[in-house]
């Protein structure tokens, strides 16, 4: 609902959602393909992990804007979210044929079941309750029609939840973890400007966020994808600069650029679930380059030719919280491009993503770390993922 009276104006609503769904993850393969001798020689395990999530969410929200003189304007608004969570899982344990055992002059398991090898650990229902009240503000001063400075703050939330977890080694036990809620103070001081006699607008933002309890992936040992625990950082904070600026060259070519700058730092976040790191405060965060750029142009007629490109850079940056050097992506950029042409009918154009067709990492995981002694281990290898190649086509919009 809006309302709007004198120098008062403003909306309030509300939010519900409730989900339910089930989902399953199978392991299954061969004793054989385990590296372990079986009777019959042939025998197979599976294992089943069921989870049945049920996630219900409310909120109550409100935004009011009061025009305290010609030229300053405060804005208060409001949000109260409150998030419930349910958690059920099961899991399940068969090999084929029932009576497999492993073979007798294995250690440890010699004459056991197969099944043997992957314990089976029930889980109690799970259940969590959130709650967080979020206010913002801001007060912004027109210092002329054209040019308005301001400050503003406002708290963010990001509930906590449980989560399935069985490591790579012993798919069959399965655990429920927890991970707390997080909260996030952001404080800012903004510029918005338009110059009309340069056809011009420049946008800019100093930012400093304090965060508390962040939500944080830490690798597991075996340094894959998968094997990926959550814990909270007790404090970590984020601060920096970003400026954008677009200029109407004519009236159908425009160019723009930004630019973002920002440090992050966990100041304090005490980990050790593997014995590898006692306190990762001081380090940066992940994927959370140091530097950013863009810059681009668009050629655009309501009928007729047009054309647009834009190179964009990004730092390097790490790929996880520990900051292993290893671990480490360089800066790369991109350039995109698109040709085409417009009736009033429709249009068709030809577009190039990756241009230049450039490869690297977009993040990259150092081999496994022996948790006893925190060496590389060379025998394992190490886990990436790289961007795609060039990728170009035709693309047609058409108007009926």
């Amino acid at each position: 609902a809006n309302f709007d009276y004198d120098r008062f104006s403003g909306w309030f609503g509300g939010y519900y959602f409730n989900s339910e769904r089930t989902s399953s993850i199978v392991f299954s393969n061969s004793i054989s393909g385990l590296g372990l001798p079986a009777i019959p020689a042939d025998s197979t395990i599976t294992a089943v992990s069921n989870t049945n999530p049920k996630t219900e969410n409310y909120a109550f929200f409100g935004d009011m804007t009061f025009q305290v003189t010609d030229q300053v304007r405060l804005n208060l608004g409001a949000r109260y979210d409150r998030e419930q969570l349910r958690l059920n899982s099961s899991g399940s344990i068969e090999s084929d044929p029932p009576s497999c055992i492993i073979a007798p002059f294995v250690p440890g398991f010699g004459g056991q079941l197969c099944t043997s090898l992957f314990p089976l650990e029930d889980e109690p229902p799970q259940s969590a309750d959130f709650n967080a009240f979020l206010p913002r503000a801001s007060v912004f001063y027109d210092v002329t029609q054209d040019i308005s400075v301001g400050i503003l703050y406002a708290r963010g939330y990001r509930a906590g939840g449980s989560y399935i977890f069985s490591t790579p080694s012993n798919p069959g036990v399965v655990e429920v973890l927890q991970f707390d809620p997080e909260f996030l103070d952001n404080y800012e001081v903004a510029l918005r400007s338009t110059w009309p006699q340069y056809n011009l607008t420049v946008n800019a933002n100093v930012f400093y966020s304090d965060w508390s309890d962040q939500q944080v992936s830490i690798p597991g040992p075996s340094r894959t994808l998968f094997d990926v625990t959550i814990a909270n950082a007790g404090s970590s904070k984020i601060y920096g600069l970003e400026v954008e600026a677009r200029a109407d060259v004519t009236e159908v070519l425009s160019i723009f650029a930004s630019l973002g700058i920002t440090e992050s730092e966990f100041t304090d976040f005490r980990f050790a679930e593997t014995g590898q790191f006692a306190n990762l405060a001081g380090n940066e965060f992940n994927a959370a380059p140091n530097l950013t750029a863009s810059t681009g142009f668009a050629y655009n007629q309501d009928e007729g030719l047009f054309f647009s490109g834009n190179v964009s850079y990004t730092g390097a940056q790490f790929s996880d919280v520990e900051n292993l050097e290893g671990d480490r992506t360089e800066a790369y950029v991109l350039v995109n491009g698109r040709i085409g042409y417009r009736t009033s009918f429709g249009e068709v154009s030809l577009f190039a993503n990756n241009l230049l067709n450039d490869r690297f990492f977009l993040n990259r995981f150092t081999q496994a770390i022996d948790t006893e002694t925190s060496d590389v281990i060379p025998t394992v290898p190490a886990s990436f993922t790289v961007n795609d190649p060039r990728l170009w086509g035709v693309e047609a919009r058409f108007a009926f």
